[in-house]
């Protein structure tokens, strides 16, 4: 099908679709890679991550496949991570700007990290309050109006 929007970013998951904590090293970030893109009347998802990190998302990549709920999963993998995506004005204004409280509010959750520090103020790790079912689209948010 055709859905008139284009994204392209990086980011890291705290958990997958199942609510499993994706551990993640400290040493550096650990991305997973989205790219969508309409071309010839069809629009094109890329899923991506570094070999070294396969570990890390190769359940989350079978999760996916069967979960068969690809639409809902990707919006919500969209609406939560990706700052910067584009949608044709008038798509956008069909589809999506009714959706937009929604769209914060899933994309704050997922955002929701702090830093832990010790007594000197030393960074000692990241704790994420981010909550472990967030992928699951309670807000039911719809990229892909038709």
């Amino acid at each position: 099908m055709y859905y008139p929007i284009a994204v392209s970013s990086g980011f890291y998951l705290d958990f997958d679709f199942e609510g499993n904590s994706i551990p993640h090293s400290e040493n550096r970030m650990e991305n997973i890679y989205i790219t969508v893109f309409p071309d010839n009347g069809k629009t094109y998802c890329l899923l991506s991550y570094l070999k070294e990190d396969e570990n890390l998302y190769q359940e989350l990549a079978g999760q996916l496949q069967s979960r068969n709920n690809f639409k809902s999963d990707l919006t919500v993998l969209l609406a939560a991570h990706v700052e910067n995506i584009y949608f044709e004005p008038i798509y956008f204004e069909t589809f999506i700007a009714c959706q937009s409280e929604s769209i914060l509010r899933v994309f704050q959750q997922a955002q929701f990290d702090v830093q832990k520090l010790d007594s000197q103020g030393n960074h000692i790790g990241n704790l994420s309050l981010t909550p472990p079912d967030y992928l699951k689209n309670t807000q039911k948010l719809n990229f892909f109006g038709y």
